[in-house]
Parts: C-alpha cells; sequence; structure tokens
C-alpha cells in the first residue's frame, strides 16, 4: 500500500504494516531497529507540468535528497506523522519568486510515515 499527500488537498493517513514485528519482539542482546518509511516528493510548476529538478527535500529524523529532472526526490523518514521540508532554489523555478528571495520553502505537515512503506508527496507551485 502507498499512501498519497497532495499538497493542495489534504495528507492521507496509512494503515500499520500488517505482520510488522513490534519493537518489544527484537532478539535478545540486539538493539531494536528504528523503523522508516520511505518518502517520495515530486514537485512540479504550472500547468505545462514543469518538473522542478534542484530542489531540496528533508524531513524531520530522516535523510535529506534533491530532485531530478523528472521532479523526483527519494528519503528515508522515521515512522509516524512528520514534516517534509522542501526548499526551491530561484533558479529551479520557471519564474522568479514576486518577492525576489533567493529561494522558495514549504513545509509539508502531517504527513504519515509507515515502516516499510512508500508516501507519496505531490507539491504543485502555481
Amino acid at each position: 500500500m502507498a499512501v498519497c499527500v497532495v499538497l493542495t488537498a489534504s495528507s492521507a493517513l496509512a494503515q500499520p504494516v500488517e505482520g510488522a514485528p513490534a519493537a518489544s519482539q527484537a532478539p535478545q542482546g540486539e538493539p531494536a531497529a528504528v523503523p522508516v518509511g520511505r518518502v517520495q516528493c515530486a514537485i512540479f510548476a504550472g500547468r505545462a507540468l514543469y518538473f522542478v529538478a534542484g530542489a531540496t527535500v528533508s524531513a524531520e529524523g530522516g535523510g535529506s535528497a534533491v530532485t531530478d529532472s523528472s521532479g523526483n526526490a527519494f528519503i528515508t523518514a522515521l515512522t509516524g506523522t512528520q514534516s517534509v521540508r522542501v526548499v526551491i532554489p530561484a533558479a529551479a523555478l520557471p519564474s522568479a519568486p514576486a518577492s525576489g528571495a533567493q529561494s522558495v520553502a514549504v513545509e509539508v505537515g502531517n504527513v504519515t510515515v509507515v515502516a516499510g512503506e512508500l508516501t507519496r508527496v505531490l507539491l504543485e507551485l502555481s
């Protein structure tokens, strides 16, 4: 099951993975593994579907990545409800920000990350 979060709508909730061992079921003498999930962030602008390459995507308690030529970045994040932060350099946008800023930052809150699953965040700039 994949979860899709569309910024222009609302975040979707995911269900826990069935049959996943609880943290208390870790083998004796070994540290419990920290449950993580993956997040795909796809960024595009305008009706012409201009894909935004060069944006940095990060999650609290997780990794970061830069979007590729198709506007996609994949990161690992801790399970639970996370915030995903996207910083887009002005040069990566189809037109400069009206404010004249060097970059645009967007924070997407309430992104549900499920262990072993992929959560998709679609960010449409207008």
